[in-house]
């Protein structure tokens, strides 16, 4: 973890609970955002689609992790 930003480290955290809260739960994607501490569900969608490829809502139809 030599050489990796805080904001490496929080991306990484925010995207492993996604992850988890996509996989394991039901709740909605706004709710996961907004727990996340994305100030809007679309921002959420950008950063989820930069981490993965896919947007939450296709990550969760998949239910891979």
């Amino acid at each position: 973890m030599e050489n990796t930003s805080f904001q490496e480290i929080k991306d990484g955290l925010r995207r492993d609970f996604a992850i988890r809260d996509l996989n394991g739960s039901d709740k909605s994607i706004e709710a996961i955002a907004q727990d996340l501490g994305f100030s809007s569900a679309a921002n959420f969608h950008r950063a989820f689609k930069r981490w993965t490829d896919l947007t939450p809502g296709n990550f969760r139809k998949l239910r891979i992790g």
